[in-house]
């Protein structure tokens, strides 16, 4: 699909290899986690329900979700660069999911502009699903460079937010039949990082 309103991510060209090859990765990382469960669909009521707090002493964060999330592994390799993306994913209703995972790149991604390290995390999102981006809004989260996207899918309908800290991307997603502005709203505001 048409329509994306970032520029691609060969904007974040770099005069290293090492930061083009991390660039690279990040988009791979995000292509990775950002497929996860988007051909789904939810109800807001059930933003209303009670949420358990959930604790990864390894990712270093707690947010609440609607249920025990099941956790899962891929080992990205791209151009000799290795990394792991761990993704914790809970169903939301019947149908829809809610997915918080965090990927580590190697240390020279903190000498590329946050912002563009974002911008290639949107972008390889919208890229995986074959969406458009609906909208992108710049922000800080935890004390971090982040920036919360909407995409739209054939099946659905992606409300993410992604947040650099240091070399660890933290992904946060809704994927859904429809938006559900509330239930976001939840997942986001309950993370943290420890």
């Amino acid at each position: 699909m048409g329509g994306a309103t970032v520029a691609p991510v060969v904007a974040l060209a770099g005069s290293s290899s090492l930061v083009a090859r991390c660039r690279c990765l990040v988009v791979v990382v995000v292509a990775v986690i950002g497929l996860v469960g988007c051909s789904a669909g939810g109800s807001s009521d059930r933003a209303a329900r009670p949420w358990s707090v959930f604790e990864s002493g390894e990712g270093r964060f707690r947010v609440a979700l609607p249920e025990q999330p099941t956790r899962r592994e891929e080992d990205v390799d791209d151009d000799d660069l290795e990394t792991k993306v761990v993704l914790f994913t809970s169903r939301f209703g019947d149908t829809a999911t809610m997915n918080v995972s965090y990927a580590d790149y190697p240390e020279a991604i903190t000498e590329i502009e946050p912002r563009l390290v974002l911008t290639g995390a949107v972008q390889g999102a919208v890229n995986r699903v074959s969406g458009t981006l609906a909208r992108q809004t710049p922000l800080t989260a935890e004390g971090a460079p982040a920036v919360d996207y909407v995409i739209e899918g054939d099946d659905g309908w992606l409300q993410a937010r992604a947040i650099l800290v240091g070399n660890r991307l933290y992904l946060l997603q809704l994927a859904a039949e429809r938006t559900d502005a509330r239930a976001f709203e939840r997942l986001v505001t309950s993370f943290e990082l420890l």
